[in-house]
């Protein structure tokens, strides 16, 4: 009965993904990087864990941004610009965000979305 039961709440997840889990970057002074751990910052995001989508808005007028996941990989971000992370490979598990610009960022300029991806035909034929 409990196989059963975790079976169809993975094969729900694979179908809907997961909610949305929104970060706003606070007020972070100029080459001063911010860490957010995603099972920390998000508890409730653990049962779909790994998350394996980002969306980065940067809506700063000035200020650019690097993204790096996990210690590893970096994504620039220019003033005034949002950019997807996503695809085979990536797990959100660590996610920190420098602010490269020549001044303080301001809050709620900044913004990372999270979630984990439905399935799509194109990964389930890929599985399958």
């Amino acid at each position: 009965m409990k196989n059963n039961i975790i079976n169809i709440r993975l094969a729900r997840i694979k179908r809907e993904g997961s909610p949305v889990y929104s970060y706003q970057l606070p007020v972070t002074a100029s080459n001063i990087s911010v860490a957010i751990y995603v099972s920390t910052q998000f508890p409730l995001s653990r049962k779909y864990q790994p998350l394996d989508s980002l969306e980065i808005v940067n809506n700063e007028p000035a200020n650019n941004i690097l993204v790096t996941i996990n210690n590893q990989d970096a994504y620039y971000c220019p003033a005034g610009t949002i950019r997807s992370v996503q695809g085979a490979g990536v797990a959100l598990w660590q996610v920190a965000i420098q602010n490269l610009g020549a001044g303080n960022t301001t809050l709620g300029l900044v913004r990372l979305n999270l979630k984990k991806e439905a399935m799509t035909i194109d990964k389930w034929a890929a599985n399958h």
